[in-house]
């Protein structure tokens, strides 16, 4: 009996805990705003980004001022698809009832109460074979204060503000084969002047 009553304590407050200190993981605020990750270039340049794209992310002590300082914490967030809208393919106008540039409420459990840690998200997609990254600034976030208040959005200077998913560069393949030609050259040369 002892036992029973010992699990379903330490069950409850687990569950206390985890909710107390949730931070929702989200860039969406309402279906008007004109916020979100939209594409730095390419075919669809400032238009929301699709259901291709993921959110990552990431918390570390408040002293932490750049994102390589920070851990990972939660799974990736899906686009589009986690906020309840159909998959979008590629982008759209942010606000236009599509759900592009926004992804959502997935919940972080940070280690305590009241405290303030510092936070930041990264992105990353693939579209028309080119791939697409971006991180926002990293800012103080504070936990609730005690298990009897609800899971905080992020501030506004992750979540109502749009950032831009630029293209990572990516060498052509005749760049890499005068590369490899280049070098094959070096290599020539090098066993002429030895022998």
């Amino acid at each position: 009996m002892k036992k029973a009553i010992f699990i379903a304590v330490l069950g409850a407050a687990s569950v206390a805990s985890t909710y107390a200190q949730g931070i929702l993981f989200n860039n969406y605020v309402n279906s008007i705003q004109t916020t979100g990750i939209v594409f730095a270039s390419g075919p669809l340049a400032g238009q929301g980004v699709g259901s291709e794209f993921t959110a990552q992310a990431y918390y570390g002590a408040a002293a932490d001022t750049s994102l390589s300082q920070l851990t990972a914490i939660g799974n990736p967030v899906t686009f589009v698809t986690s906020l309840g809208y159909s998959a979008l393919a590629g982008g759209a106008p942010i606000g236009n009832g599509a759900g592009a540039g926004w992804f959502g409420n997935a919940q972080l459990n940070l280690p305590a109460y009241n405290t303030t840690y510092a936070m930041a998200y990264t992105w990353t997609g693939t579209y028309l074979g080119v791939t697409y990254t971006g991180s926002t600034p990293v800012v103080d976030v504070t936990t609730p204060a005690s298990s009897s208040n609800p899971a905080l959005n992020l501030p506004a200077a992750l979540r109502a503000t749009t950032f831009s998913a630029t293209p990572t560069s990516t060498p052509e393949p005749t760049t890499l084969a005068l590369a490899g030609l280049g070098g094959l050259a070096s290599l020539v040369a090098l066993r002429r002047k030895q022998s």
